[in-house]
């Protein structure tokens, strides 16, 4: 816990000193009003150290020898495997042993990944780029899983992949940009 604290007080930090936001109703003018104005009041380098701070957090998770021993017994190891099995990446066998746990461990790589795009899109404002920085994310933690005596596994790309899709298309139908026409006067 004291770790997130960390985390949160020091991209808070980073984000000084806040530029002054336009009121709400001249961004929509201008048809870039993302959230109402609220997220364009963060600062771009806060919005690059959440993105950081948030996939250091992934790669944590992921990488880590043992995920119950991380979250029960705060213990994080890492062991190193110079020669993995690539083989084991296009491996399919254990999606037939469906249980709670892996149901569970396979909603947190989609909604960690949904996350991470949504993060990246609020930092670059394209929704291509988050997408496709997304995936390589996901893409480059399962095969750095390989080298840790994890199961790095293509099926999990494509979980996280859909997350971030998900997230994508779900941000973008909320949020839709859409430039409102100024008042008129009644006469």
């Amino acid at each position: 816990m004291d770790f997130f604290i960390f985390l949160l007080g020091s991209v808070y930090i980073l984000g000084r000193p806040k530029p002054k936001p336009l009121p709400c109703r001249q961004h929509l003018q201008y048809g870039n009003c993302f959230m109402g104005g609220l997220l364009d009041m963060i600062p771009k380098r806060t919005r690059a150290a959440a993105v950081l701070v948030w996939a250091l957090v992934l790669l944590v998770f992921t990488g880590t020898e043992n995920l119950n021993n991380l979250l029960l017994h705060k213990q994080l190891v890492f062991v190193f495997n110079p020669e993995p099995d690539f083989a084991e990446f296009f491996n399919w066998t254990d999606v037939t042993r469906i249980h709670h746990v892996w149901v569970i461990v396979k909603l947190g790589h989609f909604i960690g990944f949904a996350i991470l795009d949504l993060l990246v899109f609020n930092w670059l404002r394209n929704r291509p780029a988050s997408l496709l920085i997304s995936i390589l994310f996901a893409l480059a933690t399962e095969i750095l899983q390989l080298y840790l005596n994890r199961d790095g596994r293509l099926y999990d790309v494509l979980i996280d992949s859909f997350g971030a899709l998900t997230a994508g298309l779900v941000s973008h139908a909320l949020f839709r940009l859409q430039p409102i026409s100024a008042p008129t006067k009644k006469q």
